[in-house]
């Protein structure tokens, strides 16, 4: 039995013998070689040694159709670092050998980015000009080589977003539209545009927040409006200052009054039928009434050319009796410049009769009135100061659109 074992041995060990080394060694190589190698070209940056390394890789894939995924991100990987390196031949052999029609799309914008930015604008224009229309990404490649060319109103089709989707403009080349339409000469395209973008994200660049301070500077004659918006937009989202107006919207017919301002000076509010009316009920003795103040100082400020809104800070329920001294002291101390008429105490009735008809139940309340002399929005309660910028912004801009 045991001689009858070392034979079979011997005969499994002449049979393994004669099985050709190269056989042997192939099939564990082609059961590894195609990974280790992607995974040694995807940490090279050397593109004569990618490519050295991708030729080894096509043999030895050469009968096995599942490696030809792999192999076309092996041609992707080598197509751009001949790219990146400046030569475009190259870039183009590999980029052409891809099969994978997604890969191949995906080298194509990455082929014609490497080569802008390597200063081979001639080179990345032939590559991409026959894709145009293709895609959004070869668009606006090819509106990017012209803008480098300073053909600034020819790259405007191409740079022009062709949807709302957001996601399109939170990276740098967003930026690159407005740009060009400031270099066009397109100033209020270019304003609206930077507008646009910043509600999108304030993150942006120096230099574009440079190129927008000077558009909003150029239409309003100061930065104010600029600050304001970037105040509203780094702070809260805007969705979900809708969902919190939508909480404030009433319809009532405004009570008239007539106030007088710290000067003396009567003011009704029939008077101001026609425009936007913010009143903002307040007191000295109210925490976060003057917690409020410095964005509704902002608000103020960012307004303050608008005719069409008018803001009213209307001191009321006062304890002390000398209110309007108080008032004054208090706005100078804080540096506020804001427009206060008081709300003072009927002795008959035995308290403020403007807040009394407007059924104050708590302070700070803030009332937004239509140019029909109605109640839109009204909220009674502290707002915090990053929050109340955008918020007025919008109850404004929805009362202006009416």
């Amino acid at each position: 039995m045991e001689k009858k074992c070392m034979i079979i041995v011997t005969i499994l060990l002449l049979v393994v013998m004669a099985t050709p080394i190269k056989a042997i060694g192939q099939i564990v190589v082609e059961e590894q070689s195609t990974t280790y190698l992607y995974n040694a070209i995807k940490s090279e940056t050397d593109p004569i040694s990618i490519e050295k390394m991708l030729v080894q890789m096509e043999k030895q894939s050469a009968s096995e159709p599942r490696d030809a995924m792999i192999l076309d991100a092996g041609r992707y990987i080598a197509a751009k670092a001949y790219a990146h390196a400046g030569d475009a031949q190259k870039a183009n052999y590999w980029m052409n050998k891809i099969n994978n029609k997604s890969w191949k799309t995906s080298s194509l914008s990455t082929v014609t980015r490497a080569l802008i930015e390597a200063g081979m604008l001639n080179d990345a224009e032939e590559l991409v000009k026959p894709f145009l229309g293709q895609t959004g990404s070869n668009n606006f490649h090819y509106g990017l080589i012209l803008y480098k060319r300073k053909e600034f109103k020819a790259a405007l089709e191409y740079l022009k977003p062709n949807n709302e989707d957001k996601s399109d403009f939170l990276s740098a080349d967003a930026e690159i539209y407005p740009f060009a339409l400031i270099e066009a000469d397109k100033q209020l395209d270019a304003f609206n545009e930077v507008n646009r973008l910043l509600k999108i994200s304030a993150n942006r660049s120096d230099r574009f927040k440079d190129a927008s301070r000077k558009l909003f500077q150029n239409k309003y004659g100061d930065e104010i409006r600029y600050e304001f918006l970037l105040d509203s937009m780094d702070t809260v989202d805007h969705n979900s200052t809708l969902t919190k107006i939508a909480k404030m919207e009433t319809n009532q017919l405004a009570p008239d009054f007539e106030l007088k301002d710290l000067n003396g000076k009567s003011v009704s509010l029939k008077s101001l039928k026609g425009k936007i009316v913010i009143l903002d009920f307040w007191a000295t003795w109210c925490q976060p009434c003057i917690a409020s103040f410095p964005g509704m100082q902002k608000a103020v400020d960012y307004y303050k050319n608008d005719d069409s809104v008018v803001f009213m800070f209307i001191h009321t329920q006062e304890k002390s009796p000398n209110a309007a001294d108080d008032a004054k002291k208090m706005l100078i101390a804080r540096g506020n410049r804001f427009d206060v008429y008081m709300d003072l105490k009927d002795e008959v009735l035995g308290k403020s009769p403007v807040s009394a008809a407007y059924k104050i139940s708590g302070l700070p309340a803030k009332f937004f009135i239509d140019k029909n002399g109605f109640i839109r929005y009204k909220n009674v309660g502290y707002i915090g100061v990053d929050e109340a910028i955008p918020e007025i912004k919008t109850i404004v801009d929805k009362l202006k659109a009416e």
